[in-house]
């Protein structure tokens, strides 16, 4: 008998040495999403309290409102296996205009003139 899997006789051997992978359990991809998004709010907030000297509750409440921004924004927009995929959609932006997000916390933190910071 002939082996099934004869590149004559089946299909393209390629489907046969493509390795299978299995997508990541979906409370890994919280836990990446979670840790980056704690990561870039630390950043912002650190940049926040050395630029205006704010008070330390003021850039707590300040950091857990753009976490809070950033976790609604980039859920459904998150692909473990693909990082670069939708990044430009997880960009934060801060150059001629102010991104939503910071500005939300901004406003979270009463922060009066976000774009004076």
């Amino acid at each position: 008998t002939k082996n099934p899997h004869d590149k004559n006789r089946c299909c393209s051997s390629r489907q046969h040495n493509r390795k299978k992978t299995y997508p990541a359990p979906p409370f890994l991809f919280l836990h990446a999403m979670k840790t980056e998004i704690n990561v870039a709010a630390g950043w912002w907030a650190d940049q926040l309290q050395r630029t205006t000297k704010m008070a330390t509750a003021g850039v707590i409440v300040f950091q857990k409102a753009l976490e809070a921004e950033l976790y609604a924004r980039f859920e459904g927009h998150w692909y473990q296996d693909q990082p670069s995929r939708g990044a430009a959609y997880r960009c934060i932006v801060n150059d001629i205009r102010l991104d939503t997000a910071l500005e939300k916390a901004a406003r979270a933190a009463k922060i009066l003139d976000p774009l004076a910071c």
